[in-house]
């Protein structure tokens, strides 16, 4: 899934979970307990044919990385001949390049479970399985669809799990180890400060996706906000989407005391440096639904990474999770609702939020270095 900077491959891949991958990657990388560290990526080649990508190796932050040989097309043929390939390609690595004492932690894919029963069947290797979400869950698949996915969990000897939820959930085996990462806990220090303009701002960063309604709901939370209040919405979408919200957003900055505006799409540094700028950020979903017990917010980890205080929809796994007394709930998706507690946040300072994030990095440094050593 390692499709960023790979020689101009233009690879299928999910940019959130490259992000968390790099994140662990660190992490065994300062255990001095874990060395000969490798990198085995077999990616898609997506949706699109762009030409053939062969075998080739380069390097991560020093640490060997090997892409497997694949394609992509735009037909469904071919696409089962290159995941068919792609299986067939993880199947002889984890036989012939990963050594018997070897640990494999792979991110899960679910076309892999198969190949990760056999290794372990046949090869004995010892795989620990990070878990992001219930893909079938997500997507609304039938129950025998969710099933067969939730089965092949039980192919590896340990997890790394999005939630302290999932595991009951997916009746994982208890007897196996598992810790939990929520995201990533690095911290972006402070290269500029809140603005001093004598206004709150409150930022909204994801999709503009009308059922996923997170921008819609935060903009329309301006017309319960006073005039010292500036709602930010940071929004990809499609040109379609994204001219039916600039819109929305014109209209009710018509009726609203706070000033509400649609500031595009940012990303690197700019990003950064924008959400740096602001006091607090929302989290807003459909709070209903069984994939948020199988999955977290990855918003709330990327507001907190840059000093921002975080008002979201209560879920069970944000307030079972140890970030819970930081953070601001609202109880349903009505804007009123979001705007009171807007009003309401507990305002932490940067330092505090930073402290708290080191926290958790410490601990998942020393829960990783003991699910190694468990499965050793």
């Amino acid at each position: 899934m390692w499709g960023e900077n790979s020689k101009d491959r233009k690879l299928g891949y999910s940019p959130a979970a490259l992000t968390k991958s790099k994140y662990i990657l660190d992490k065994l990388k300062n255990n001095s307990n874990v060395d000969g560290l490798k990198i085995a990526s077999f990616s898609s080649g997506g949706r699109k044919f762009n030409g053939f990508y062969f075998p080739h190796t380069e390097s991560w932050n020093k640490i060997p990385l090997w892409h497997c040989f694949t394609f992509g097309s735009n037909l469904l043929l071919l696409r089962i001949i290159e995941r068919i390939l792609n299986k067939i390609q993880l199947f002889l690595y984890l036989l012939f390049a990963v050594k018997k004492d070897d640990i494999v932690i792979m991110y899960h894919e679910r076309y892999f479970a198969s190949v990760r029963k056999l290794a372990r069947l046949f090869a004995k290797r010892k795989i620990v399985l990070e878990i992001e979400e219930v893909y079938t869950i997500a997507a609304d698949y039938s129950p025998k669809e969710i099933q067969k996915e939730i089965k092949g969990f039980s192919y590896a000897d340990g997890y790394i799990l999005i939630n302290n939820l999932i595991g009951d959930i997916c009746l994982l085996d208890k007897n196996k180890p598992q810790i939990v990462l929520y995201g990533t806990y690095n911290v972006n220090h402070a290269t500029v400060q809140p603005k001093d303009d004598k206004m709150t701002h409150v930022v909204y960063a994801g999709t503009l996706n009308k059922r996923k309604y997170g921008a819609w709901l935060t903009a329309e939370s301006a017309k319960y906000l006073p005039e010292n209040y500036h709602v930010h919405i940071l929004g990809f979408g499609t040109p379609e989407e994204i001219a039916e919200f600039k819109e929305y957003v014109h209209n009710i900055s018509q009726i609203a005391e706070a000033k509400l505006t649609y500031d595009g799409v940012l990303k690197g540094n700019e990003y950064v440096r924008f959400m740096q700028k602001c006091q607090i950020g929302i989290s807003a979903q459909d709070a209903d639904g069984l994939y948020n017990k199988t999955s977290f917010p990855s918003k709330i980890l990327s507001y907190l990474s840059n000093g921002l205080n975080i008002v979201t929809i209560r879920l069970d796994v944000i307030e079972k999770s140890p970030l819970k007394d930081l953070i601001t709930f609202f109880d349903n998706n009505k804007a009123i609702e979001l705007a009171h507690s807007i009003l309401n946040a507990k305002l932490y300072d940067r330092q505090t939020l930073f402290d708290n994030l080191r926290d958790l990095d410490i601990k998942f440094q020393t829960d990783l270095s003991n699910l190694i050593n468990t499965i050793e």
